[in-house]
């Protein structure tokens, strides 16, 4: 019965992430062919700046501002946009995808709050409301932090809900350890260093 159980629960995990992923991409589809880029602003400088690492240019010159010729937000982003050019091109679709993926993920991360702070009712009105949120629909088509930053931060308070203290904490002391140094350390919140190598 056990198992039978946890079948059952994975099952609604894949339900939740397969109709939020569902959503995402058919608002990212219709968004995108209706505004394109049109609305972009800081989300040119995360793309820039992944083009020019596709080139392979490490020490790319800002479009916004007065051209620095130095990183002014952390390299995650940019290097995904790296990867992504390199890999399919041009194209901002892969990102626009991976932004949808991440808002998904995003989705169950609230069902697993909710399940483990109240109950599993709690869980699917918190997911159902994730799917409803505007907020979280707005970044799918741009090239910015948000969408990570969001699910990065309730994925660590899962992980610390799940784990004692003091292994959240030398877990947490590691990746601030290796990931900092590569990082522009903005503070955003409780758990801001260590994402930060993401989303700064």
């Amino acid at each position: 019965m056990r198992n039978k159980g946890k079948l059952s629960e994975k099952r609604v995990i894949w339900i939740i992430f397969t109709l939020a992923l569902t959503l995402h991409l058919a608002f990212a589809i219709m968004e995108f062919e209706r505004s394109g880029t049109s609305h972009w602003a800081d989300s040119w400088e995360y793309w820039d700046i992944g083009r020019q690492f596709a080139d392979g240019n490490w020490y790319p010159s800002r479009i916004i501002g007065t051209g620095e010729s130095f990183v002014v937000v952390a390299p995650m982003l940019p290097i995904l946009v790296a990867g992504g050019i390199l890999i399919f091109g041009t194209s901002f679709w892969p990102i626009i995808i991976l932004n949808a993926l991440a808002a998904a993920a995003m989705v169950v991360v609230f069902y697993l709050l909710g399940r483990e702070l109240f109950s599993k009712t709690t869980g699917y009105l918190a997911a159902g409301l994730s799917m409803l949120d505007v907020t979280f629909y707005r970044y799918i088509t741009q090239v910015l932090k948000e969408p990570w930053y969001i699910c990065w931060c309730h994925s660590l308070y899962f992980f610390w809900l799940n784990t004692s203290k003091a292994i959240y904490d030398y877990v947490m002391l590691q990746v601030a350890r290796y990931l900092s140094p590569c990082s522009s350390i903005r503070m955003r919140g409780i758990l801001s260093t260590p994402p930060s190598f993401c989303c700064s």
